[in-house]
């Protein structure tokens, strides 16, 4: 005689088509996270760049057209919000700013003077430098 089962569950062969749907979806996730997350970093890093074009700006509106060196980065930073160079969205860290030097940190950005006046910012982000931002006479 045969007891009629009326179980409810899942195969194993159902629960494992559900768990392949699920590894190829974090399969194609993960890797568009990774790049979206490092796409933003590298806008923050652009924003960081155009918040210190401000600040040489300011500068060199106030000294009547001359643009600091890096003699005058104090002054410099007095312009800047808070009186510090932004965070560096890498390291979470106050933006190291290099003079007269392209960047190397992620993060990192170089002001380079140009001879006659004005200026030149570049940014480094996740594996290289971004595009530059050009100012001056």
């Amino acid at each position: 005689m045969r007891i009629k089962s009326d179980s409810r569950g899942f195969t194993l062969i159902e629960l494992t088509f559900v768990v392949m749907i699920i590894g190829l979806l974090v399969a194609i996730t993960i890797p568009n996270y990774v790049k979206f997350t490092k796409r933003a970093k590298e806008a923050v890093v652009q924003e960081n760049m155009h918040t210190i074009q401000l600040a040489l700006e300011a500068f060199s509106v106030d000294r009547l057209g001359v643009y600091p060196v890096a003699a005058d980065e104090a002054d410099l930073l007095l312009l800047m919000p808070q009186g510090q160079y932004p965070d560096n969205p890498f390291t979470k860290l106050p933006t190291v700013v290099v003079w007269e030097a392209d960047p190397v940190d992620q993060g990192s950005i170089g002001i380079i003077n140009i001879p006659g006046g004005g200026y030149i910012i570049r940014g480094y982000g996740a594996s290289g430098l971004l595009d530059d931002m050009a100012s001056g006479n």
